[in-house]
């Protein structure tokens, strides 16, 4: 592609993101910011490649925003014939890690992604959650957490809840509010009140956050391990030009009736400790928790 090209397609690239981010980033004065700053650095980006073009707007957006979730990715190289697809969820068993039950009667839970709830995922965490429910003890690890789906978070906090329960608001920049609320208590949750750990890390990330803080906010689990990311804005994939897309934000998920979010923030933990210990002392803190629940034998 000739320079001119290029730098015609660089333009179109910037115009229609910057349009996006007025209309749909979830917070409309951020967005309009966002978009006048790259509108006055399009020159700069004008003799860039498709791939550090698109890793320069996110970078620059990221940093205007401290927004995470925000990213520009440049058209997908074609495909040659019989090149391996992109990984399924099924093919990650979606997200379900490692289930087990370790010494002390204490249930493990490695979930490294909220996959969307259709029937072979309920099928796994009612598999998992079968194999977990006679536990005195449980800790759900989300050290490796990359976020996932609302509805997710809202049918795995149903295993260890008493009821229903409204989680968390989402509001939508352009659909109003949306309530997240757990469904009724399955019939292999846990049993009701035992010790709950969940574990993060620096790289616990968006609904893998959003899980710790709303547990972690009712008083139903305590958090061991690292603050999290800090990434709790939702969005989509909007088509740009010259086969661009970006991800934006367009949503902001808070506790019911509040503005807070772990946005910038993340997630603080109750226990502090390094991601490699983390299991180490969640393990300690349940059997502690247990052995004071148990009661005394004459």
């Amino acid at each position: 592609m000739s320079f001119f090209l290029a730098a015609v397609c660089t333009a179109k690239v910037v115009t229609a993101l910057a349009g996006a981010l007025r209309e749909h980033y979830v917070f409309a004065d951020a967005g309009s910011r966002m978009a006048a700053s790259i509108e006055a650095k399009q020159a700069s980006y004008a003799a860039l490649d498709d791939a550090a073009l698109a890793a320069a707007l996110t970078r620059d957006l990221r940093e205007a925003s401290g927004d995470a979730h925000l990213q520009v990715a440049a058209p997908a190289p074609p495909k040659s014939s019989g090149a391996p697809g992109s990984p399924q969820p099924r093919d990650r068993n979606f997200g379900f890690r490692r289930v087990e039950v370790l010494p002390g009667n204490i249930g493990y839970l490695d979930l490294r992604e909220f996959d969307r709830p259709g029937g072979a995922v309920k099928e796994k965490a009612a598999a998992a959650f079968e194999l977990l429910k006679d536990s005195d003890a449980l800790i759900i690890d989300l050290r490796a957490n990359g976020g996932g789906n609302p509805d997710m978070v809202a049918l795995i906090s149903a295993y260890v809840l008493d009821k229903p329960t409204l989680l968390a608001e989402m509001h939508h920049r352009e659909s109003g509010v949306e309530p997240i609320r757990s469904p009724e208590r399955p019939p292999n949750a846990v049993r009701s009140g035992i010790p709950l750990v969940l574990l993060t890390s620096h790289d616990t990330f968006s609904a893998g956050e959003g899980f710790a803080f709303i547990l972690q906010h009712l008083g139903r689990a305590t958090v061991v391990g690292e603050r999290t990311a800090g990434a709790a804005h939702a969005g989509r994939s909007y088509p740009l030009a010259c086969g661009f897309e970006a991800t934006i934000p367009n949503t902001s998920v808070v506790l019911p009736g509040t503005q807070s979010d772990w946005e910038g923030r993340g997630v603080t933990p109750d226990v502090p400790a390094e991601s490699s210990r983390a299991l180490d002392v969640a393990v300690a803190l349940a059997r502690e928790r247990v052995c004071a629940a148990a009661p005394l034998t004459r």
